[in-house]
């Protein structure tokens, strides 16, 4: 009996833009089923399409199961993981070019041209660097996250629009790893976080950017994604990254010092005013001191500033 996939495609996208893997995934056991949203749907967000997709888990009998996301679909399968997967147990999750920490192109693009976006704003809202579900997720990380392994694959073309990324999701959001300072006793805990097997290959953030040319048995893509459904071992891919992001809770901004940061304004669809994204070029950070404490930022990650909870 062949091991069950379901794929969770992203924002303003269909399951029609990834039928191609099945095929590409038959061959070595496994059969795909696509959950389809309606990513047109104004009164649709990250939570209630997690709940759609564990009704649509509900109705069918897997074993084995695989859950596989592109982008927001990735965020859905982990909120699916933590909050609605009850005792159904997980393979494993593997996720595409996915926004872990949320995205910063909301910040950089005017609110009334979001406004004429033919998508959902409250997906857009909550895929926005700390909006509220996003604030979950990472707080379940931090605390230590569940049994399920992750793997993401993820895309760099470089620089666009000011950041490094695979033309939509920054490197930094798409590693879901990431290192939290955290105020606690008037001292900070850090908590390195680095559960996650993280690919970075050079691929833009579209579908086809992964699938075309995938049926060569040697596509960069494919060899990854077949390793890892397979159990097989993986080599660690170096992130060819040069920035960092810096989250920092405003309560708490003025205990921080550090230069050769660039701040992105708030973005325009977060609900929550009480923290601030920095980003910039690791090679020309200055020391970093929060509270007096050297705090490092590694490149391609980002790093959480936090107050007592």
């Amino acid at each position: 009996m062949s091991r069950q996939i379901v794929f969770i495609h992203g924002v303003a996208d269909i399951t029609k833009s990834w039928r191609r893997l099945a095929p590409l995934v038959e061959n070595i056991g496994y059969s795909v089923d696509f959950f389809e949203y309606k990513t047109l749907d104004r009164q649709l967000n990250l939570t209630t399409i997690a709940q759609q997709l564990a009704e649509f888990i509900d109705r069918r009998n897997y074993t084995d199961l695989v859950l596989m996301g592109h982008s927001q679909g990735g965020l859905v399968a982990e909120w699916y993981d933590h909050f609605l997967k009850q005792d159904r147990p997980l393979e494993k999750i593997i996720t595409i070019a996915t926004p872990y920490h949320g995205n910063i192109a909301p910040a950089l693009t005017q609110r009334r041209l979001l406004a004429l976006a033919p998508i959902s704003r409250a997906q857009l809202k909550h895929l926005s660097f700390c909006s509220e579900p996003l604030r979950r997720l990472m707080e379940v990380r931090r605390l230590g996250g569940t049994a399920t392994p992750y793997f993401a694959i993820a895309g760099m073309i470089g620089k666009r629009m000011g950041y490094e990324s695979d033309g939509v999701v920054p490197v930094v959001s798409a590693n879901r790893n990431a290192i939290y300072h955290l105020k606690s006793n008037h001292e900070y805990e850090t908590i390195v976080d680095s559960s996650t097997r993280t690919f970075f290959i050079r691929k833009n953030h579209l579908p086809a950017s992964f699938l075309y040319g995938s049926r060569r048995p040697e596509s960069e893509f494919m060899t990854i994604l077949h390793k890892i459904l397979l159990n097989h071992t993986l080599k660690d891919k170096e992130i060819d990254a040069q920035f960092a992001a810096l989250i920092i809770q405003k309560s708490i901004l003025s205990n921080c010092k550090f230069a050769s940061y660039k701040s992105i304004r708030k973005p325009a669809w977060s609900v929550d005013e009480a923290y601030c994204v920095f980003y910039g070029n690791t090679g020309t950070l200055e020391t970093l001191r929060v509270d007096g404490i050297q705090i490092d930022v590694l490149p391609g990650r980002v790093t959480y500033i936090l107050g007592t909870p």
